[in-house]
């Protein structure tokens, strides 16, 4: 083992007392000697590292811990190589080579993105940094500790040249339970019988955010048949423990693959129950007021009020935990007779204890309504049926599960023939019955049938309906069908005796493979492709000729040409001017066509457009190449744009690509939190935007470029500077900024990009862009204040802006104004318009006539004022009963109201003078005081750099003397007290501001002996200066060998400015300088 870890807790108590308490917590100051070969770990950061020259070892020091359990407690030594995910997570791995390093990118991309999610779910609780170990062999069930994850490399590996689409399914949800158990067991301390509940929430949520970043609620229905399939297979045929552990002998198999199944089904059920904004509270509140805790779980089910409301339970709120104490599951039985129609509930249990004890919610809703109505009732412990009235007698009725039921439907022979009717009849329209019915229908069927407790012709009945069934998530129970019968059955020979079965599968197969074909589409999502995948693999199985041949032709084409393979490239034109040469009718966006495009180009040079490259061809005669593009969908001929670069490419994931000129070490790392928060805010924005998809998108860095831009379908161009973070120089509100800029940049791609319009028009889809990239910005940064910033920051400055310039009306009229379409000022009063017209009508509505605009107007022309129409909200609540474009005269006219309120008793004047200033500092200079803390967020260590800034200038004694001792601690050891970089400034040059003469000059020479050009100009803040010892300051430093080096040359002018810039309000000083000026040149 390279990278070490303890899995076994034998002799655990003899390394770490008290190891099987959990009860007993207490904080850990974690120091470890090691070989300088080997990387040290722990569940904190690492604070610092010193070297030990005389042993060739290192001593790593780690942060303390908050308050934890000695079970948490971790170390791991390895030479493996570091794999950066983002600026907190760090990926492990022996991936030295180029091939090997490759296998892990979507590991990488996928613990990022679902870090991402949870972060938003669960904000309030701060991980300061998770460490991935990819260890050979690692159980899969093996306990991570806090900060700490420990993965089995083959779950880590994908290979898009080898495995099929869903292996990125199978890894992601692999890794997501494991990172969201940062949330739940590496937080909270219990005793070992409930940690079961911590597994279940940390599966269950990071099966949510898998579902999240692929974006694809479809994941979700997957992901509940798979657990409800695979969990009450096992509860059939094995004696399957119960869920709950009860002795600390079984916690190495606490995630054992059924067990964690049975788990999260039982909490969804519960979910279900009790709604789910009830239950997400409910999880928040425990996860909150347990964190670095013992806890008692039963507490979490003490929110039952809404079980007991709709279905009329009424018992002890820990009844619901019979389903994790009790082995195997029921069979709820629906039995209708000639005048009433009862439910059963019986037990298949071999345990008799367990007969007879759970609690079942059932919700009956009829076959074939669309209305939302159902009928709820509680089969308790202690009643065993429930009887109807007649009042329902004369419909067809079904148990619906809207998400999970851990027990089987067993329905009578008529209520079987009415499914099977309605869903053949509705040829695959099923409006009233779900995905995870119509699975759960198959699956309960299957298992009858195999038990010889449905008859086998009903089972074909029912099945009929999937020839014409294109889910592959209601189809998963059957191919498990098929699975479990090629098992008992040879269905790849022509047998006599099953000659009936054979052509009853093949049936069921003919639709759906002439309706999805043998080949892959570029926009049609992961779904369709697995699903097409399992249908030709068993239409080949069954020998049907057409999927022969089609195998055989695509061998052929493959031997043909195998070298021609698609890859990721994109393409743009800036100015307008010959536009229409080049593009007729460039102008009048309402003309709509689609562009199959190729490019001839050097080879030298890459080649871009709106689409992804398709394939390359080389032309050996001119040493060029032709890049092919797919066909783009409807769009105005102003889209288009075709892009050539010799920029290199930075791959941010699958889909999209930074082209920038950052082939150096140096400027490789300044773009790499650009690379992060554009994989970040697209995914964030695909969750917003589901439905509509981008096939690619290059961003495209070029200096100086003009921020206000319009970028094209698929490219996004960006200037240099803006996408620059220096994390050695920067402060950290820049990270916001940098996100800011790109995030509209982004969005637009489903705004602008998408619609094509009337020039006058275009406005709206800018500002929509800007209000959902802001939004984005704010999901990233996991923090709600980013947006009350930025809220703030609009109104101040555009209000500004419109008192004091003749600023033109949002609402762009000429297709020559095209190019300030994006003025600063212009876009931030129309988000704000929006804002207004959001309070107005209430989020909800107003993000569904967003989602509505985009969905019907995609690739269309479009009236801009169609997007106003629903103003029911805005009548009812504040009385206008104006016609609904009305609300568009804020972004006709110049300027804005004033809306006066009078008061006439009383008013008081404000003096700000320096006493006032000062006072409103103090306080929050006493609460916020001079130390940054590792789990507080941004806006915190914002706000203190702001007050310890204005602290010193107004010269508050303790600020001083603060900025003192830090200076003196990083001068005396500045490996063990190194300075934030964007704590540099104010520790520098306010700690030489109040030090002594002999201290100033014992810094002077200590910078002066190395060399440390950035920091000589802080020396003349130092508050007894005169000139005559600035401009020693100044003659002195070039009284030595190179002093004419081009960075001496530079060190010295930034003195000067910052002599200059001292003085310059103190005239008599200022003549002296200049006097003196000759004396100070150097020579």
């Amino acid at each position: 083992l390279i990278a070490p870890y303890i899995q076994g807790r034998n002799g655990m108590r003899q390394l770490f007392p008290c190891w099987d308490q959990p009860q007993l917590k207490a904080t850990f100051n974690i120091s470890i000697k090691h070989p300088r070969s080997c990387s040290a770990l722990s569940n904190m950061p690492i604070k610092s590292i010193i070297s030990d020259s005389h042993k060739d070892s290192l001593r790593t020091y780690f942060y303390i811990t908050p308050p934890m359990t000695i079970f948490q407690i971790a170390i791991v030594l390895t030479e493996y190589q570091r794999f950066r995910v983002n600026e907190n997570i760090t990926l492990w791995c022996d991936c030295d080579s180029k091939g090997w390093r490759e296998k892990f990118e979507f590991a990488r991309k996928i613990i990022n993105n679902i870090t991402l999610q949870l972060k938003s779910e669960f904000g309030g609780i701060n991980i300061p940094k998770m460490d991935h170990i990819a260890i050979p062999n690692c159980p899969q069930d093996g306990i991570s500790k806090w900060g700490l994850i420990f993965h089995s490399e083959s779950n880590l590996i994908y290979d898009e040249t080898l495995d099929p689409v869903i292996r990125k399914m199978e890894v992601a949800r692999l890794i997501a339970p494991k990172i969201a158990y940062q949330w739940f067991s590496n937080l909270l301390s219990s005793d070992w019988s409930y940690l079961w509940l911590h597994d279940a929430l940390a599966t269950m949520f990071g099966e949510e955010a898998v579902v999240k970043s692929f974006n694809n609620s479809e994941i979700l229905d997957l992901f509940i048949i798979q657990n409800q399939y695979e969990s009450l297979h096992l509860d059939s045929h094995f004696n399957m423990n119960p869920v709950e552990i009860t002795y600390l002998s079984d916690i190495s198999s606490i995630f054992s693959f059924p067990r964690y199944m049975k788990a999260i089904i039982v909490l969804r059920m519960f979910q279900i129950a009790i709604t789910d904004e009830v239950f997400r509270n409910n999880v928040h509140v425990y996860v909150s007021r347990q964190t670095f805790s013992s806890i008692i779980p039963y507490n979490f089910w003490s929110t039952k009020e809404e079980l007991d409301e709709a279905y009329n339970c009424n018992l002890p709120s820990n009844e619901f935990l019979t389903w994790i104490q009790y082995k195997h599951y029921p069979v709820v039985i629906w039995e209708q007779y000639e005048h009433s129609r009862v439910i059963k509930r019986i037990s298949k249990s071999y345990n008799t204890t367990s007969y007879g004890k759970w609690l079942i919610p059932i919700t009956l809703r009829e076959i074939s309504s669309l209305n939302e109505n159902m009928w709820k009732i509680c089969l308790k412990p202690n009643i065993g049926s429930s009887e109807f009235p007649t009042a329902i007698l004369n419909k067809s009725w079904m148990v619906n599960i809207e998400q999970a039921g851990y027990y089987r439907i067993k329905y009578d022979s008529i209520t079987w023939g009415n499914i099977a009717k309605y869903l053949n009849d509705t040829a695959g329209d099923y409006k009233s019955i779900s995905v995870i019915n119509r699975a759960k229908f198959i699956d309960d069927a299957f298992h009858l049938m195999m038990n010889r407790e449905l008859d086998v012709s009903a089972f074909w009945n029912l099945t009929k309906f999937l020839s014409q069934e294109t889910n592959f998530v209601v189809w998963y129970p059957m191919i498990k069908g098929f699975e479990y019968m090629s098992n008992l059955i040879p269905l790849s020979r022509e047998e006599i005796e099953f000659a009936d079965i054979m052509e009853k599968l093949k049936k069921l197969l003919e639709k759906p493979l002439k309706t999805l074909g043998y080949e892959e589409h570029l926009v049609e999502n992961d779904f369709v492709k697995y699903l097409r995948q399992e249908i030709v693999k068993w239409a080949c199985i069954f020998q049907f000729d057409e999927c022969k041949q089609s195998a055989f032709r695509k061998l052929m084409q493959h031997l043909g040409n195998p070298e021609i393979n698609p890859l990721l490239i994109a393409p743009y034109i800036q100015e307008r001017n010959g536009m229409r040469q080049l593009f007729p009718c460039w102008d009048q966006p309402q003309l709509r066509a689609t562009f199959n495009i190729s490019i001839k180009h050097p080879r030298y040079y890459s080649a871009l457009s709106n689409m992804p490259t398709k394939f390359m061809t080389y032309d050996n005669y001119t040493d060029s190449l032709r890049t092919y593009f797919y066909i783009t969908p409807q769009m105005s001929t102003f889209q288009i744009g075709i892009v050539m670069t010799e920029y290199q490419s930075i791959k941010i994931n699958k889909n999209i690509t930074l082209w920038c000129d950052c082939d150096s070490e140096e400027r490789r790392p300044k773009f790499e939190f650009a690379r992060r928060i554009m994989n970040n805010i697209t995914l964030q924005l695909k969750s917003e935007f589901g439905g509509i998809i981008i096939p690619k998108m290059d961003h495209i860095a070029i200096p100086n470029f003009p921020q206000d831009s319009i970028s094209k379908l698929g490219l996004i161009f960006h200037s240099e500077a803006n996408l620059i973070y220096d994390e050695t120089l920067d402060t950290v509100i820049r990270k916001m900024e940098v996100a800011r800029l790109i995030a509209p940049k982004i969005s637009y791609q489903w705004f602008s990009n998408l619609l094509s319009s009337d020039w006058s028009h275009l406005w709206l889809h800018d500002a929509l862009a800007t209000m959902f990239g802001e939004e984005a910005v704010v999901k990233s940064f996991n923090n709600s204040e980013i947006l009350d910033l930025f809220i703030i920051q609009n109104q101040y400055e555009s209000l500004h802006l419109d008192s004091h310039f003749n600023m033109n009306p949002v609402e762009t009229t000429r297709s020559s104004d095209i190019n300030s379409i994006f003025s600063f000022p212009r876009y931030m009063k129309a988000i704000i318009v929006l804002r207004m017209f959001r309070s107005a009508i209430t989020d909800e509505v107003f993000r569904n006539n967003v989602h509505a605009y985009i969905s019907r107007q995609t690739f269309s022309s479009i009236i801009s004022y169609n997007f106003w129409s629903t103003k029911e909200e805005l009548d009812e609540a504040y009385n206008c009963n104006l016609p609904s474009n009305e609300f568009l005269t804020w972004i006709q006219y110049k300027h804005y109201p004033v809306v006066i309120w009078e008061q006439y008793e009383h008013s008081r004047v404000i003096k700000r003078n320096i006493e006032k200033l000062k006072k409103l500092l103090e306080k929050p200079l006493k609460t916020l005081g001079y130390e940054e803390h590792l789990v507080e967020n941004d806006f915190v260590k914002c706000l203190r750099q702001e007050i310890v800034k204005w602290a010193c200038i107004f010269q508050f004694d303790e600020c001083e003397q603060s900025a003192f001792r830090k200076l003196m601690q990083h001068l005396g050891n500045p490996e063990i007290n190194p300075l934030l970089p964007w704590w540099k400034h104010w520790t520098y040059c306010n700690g030489v501001a109040v030090t002594y003469l002999f201290t100033w000059t014992l810094i002077r020479d200590t910078w002066f002996k190395a060399r440390n050009h950035k920091l000589l100009p802080f020396l003349t803040c130092f508050r007894n200066a005169t000139p005559n010892t600035t401009s020693s300051l100044l003659s002195e430093r070039f009284q030595e060998e190179g002093q004419q080096d081009i960075t001496n040359i530079r060190s010295y002018i930034n003195i000067f400015h910052s002599v200059i810039a001292k003085y310059c309000n103190t005239h008599d000083i200022l003549e002296m300088i200049f006097r003196k000026l000759e004396i100070m040149k150097p020579a």
